[in-house]
């Protein structure tokens, strides 16, 4: 009899390594509108000596979910370089079945794709519309790592668009939304290598550039601000009077104050015994003290 785990209430992260022998089943269940709860992934890494022999049921949203009518699952698998692609091609395979019908093979899949780049990064992934299906997973020999993703979405034809909780995802011409928190956390739900859920060279960028502003905006006026009020701390209060800077060390000033007298002016009468003014070489018409 086989063994049969209850995983209704499984962990966003599965590693099957170990249990992944003897026929062994498993199931996940896949809300949606419930965040980083609404993806699974699977590990799958080489195990000494292992036979692989198990299978996963996945079953997608119900229809009363947020999506309704529109639920579907992103299924994605990757492969990490081409070593494994090739004991992955070479050693058994991953068959995806509904109702015990195969619809598709992913070992073929892959296969029929990968180049023998060392580093190949592969990624393969469908889009399933029915809400229950399973992964037969069967490996006589394999060294390396499988990583399957499962996330719950959306699904938009050509009409509806992602609500603010959701981002866009298209594959293969395809359009669905998955949720907002499902974005750069690691796992490639959407499918697409380069411009999917883990593009994140400008995360956020724009959505936060006017928190930056204004953030930027008031901490440079706290600056301002305490900078005059040290300055007034500082320096004294200048009196309304005139200024006089006296040296008295070298480079050093002084600045002190000095309040000056009234001018006092006096005017020298003109000598009425000549005709013509006689001016003194040590006298001035006005004298200031």
């Amino acid at each position: 009899m086989n063994k049969i785990a209850d995983t209704s209430k499984a962990p966003i992260f599965m590693n099957i390594s170990h249990k992944c022998k003897n026929n062994y089943t498993t199931s996940i269940h896949l809300p949606y509108g419930a965040g980083s709860a609404d993806s699974r992934t699977i590990l799958l890494n080489s195990v000494a000596s292992l036979i692989r022999s198990c299978s996963v049921l996945v079953v997608g949203p119900h229809p009363e979910n947020n999506c309704k009518d529109k639920c579907i699952t992103a299924f994605v698998v990757e492969i990490f370089n081409f070593q494994q692609t090739r004991s992955f091609c070479r050693g058994g395979g991953i068959l995806l079945k509904s109702d015990s019908k195969e619809f598709a093979d992913v070992s073929a899949d892959i296969c029929a794709n990968h180049s023998k780049n060392e580093y190949e990064h592969l990624i393969h992934a469908y889009l399933i519309h029915t809400r229950r299906f399973t992964m037969d997973i069967n490996f006589v020999e394999f060294a390396g790592s499988i990583k399957m993703i499962a996330t719950s979405a959306k699904y938009l034809s050509n009409y509806g668009n992602c609500t603010k909780n959701e981002i866009y995802c298209v594959l293969k011409g395809e359009t669905f939304c998955i949720d907002k928190f499902l974005e750069c956390d690691g796992n490639n739900n959407c499918g697409t290598p380069n411009h999917g859920d883990e593009y994140c060279t400008n995360l956020h960028v724009q959505d936060n550039m006017l928190f930056i502003i204004i953030y930027g905006t008031f901490l440079a006026v706290v600056v301002i601000f305490i900078f005059v009020q040290i300055l007034r701390q500082c320096v004294p209060s200048v009196p309304n009077h005139f200024f006089i800077f006296n040296e008295d060390q070298e480079y050093n000033f002084v600045l002190t104050s000095q309040s000056l007298p009234p001018l006092q002016i006096r005017t020298i009468p003109e000598n009425k015994h000549t005709d013509r003014p006689q001016r003194s070489s040590k006298a001035t018409d006005t004298q200031i003290y």
